[in-house]
């Protein structure tokens, strides 16, 4: 499988936009983060973009354009996720294209009864389950936000859920950075330790 990968199998190439309009909205999208900026409601991210060389004033932070080219040079160009046993499955690189669910979708069609209703944790554990059986289901996010439970613990009985439901790689999210490290802190102890799981890392983080 990852040699038919490495080979191109998975690329897919749509491509609307020649290379020279994708730099030009680059450069424009450069400028307007230096001039216009954005708004960060977040103070330990305008701290951080601070030091950084950004330009902070309240709330309102412009990005220079060194400080983006710069970015972008350090950044990864690729990385690997791996199953829960180590096999590497998923090259993120080039025109590599992967299959998954969604996640956070606020409504269910039960399929026993054929109710529209909020979704469960015991609905988010059954999909992980039918997920992680399906063979062109590459990685696994969490489908449902688990209504029946308090909303302080709902990512992390989420996560859990699909831990425990599937050994594919998980795409996670949740608004809290607390929930974020307790969710890596699980992976890590899953696979064994810190430094087991950074050598074959199995989930990324995406936001919200």
């Amino acid at each position: 499988m990852m040699k038919d990968i490495l080979q191109g199998q998975r690329g897919v190439r749509f491509q609307k936009l020649t290379p020279e309009q994708c730099r030009a909205i680059h450069d424009a999208s450069v400028r307007l983060l230096g001039t216009v900026g954005v708004e960060a409601h977040h103070d330990e991210a305008r701290d951080i973009l601070a030091r950084a060389g950004a330009t902070v004033e309240g709330t309102r932070v412009r990005v220079p354009r060194r400080l983006v080219d710069w970015a972008l040079e350090v950044v990864p160009n690729s990385f690997t996720l791996h199953t829960r046993a180590g096999e590497p499955v998923m090259p993120v690189t080039g025109m590599n294209v992967f299959f998954g669910n969604g996640s956070e979708t606020p409504n269910i069609l039960d399929h026993r009864t054929g109710e529209r209703r909020h979704g469960t944790l015991a609905d988010v554990a059954e999909g992980v389950r039918v997920l992680d059986a399906l063979p062109h289901i590459d990685f696994v996010m969490s489908l449902f936000v688990p209504w029946d439970l308090d909303p302080t613990v709902a990512y992390l009985e989420q996560f859990k859920a699909m831990l425990r439901n599937s050994t594919k790689p998980f795409l996670f999210l949740s608004p809290s950075g607390a929930d974020i490290r307790a969710m890596v802190a699980m992976l890590e102890a899953v696979a064994g330790g810190r430094r087991l799981y950074a050598r074959n890392p199995g989930a990324s983080a995406t936001s919200m």
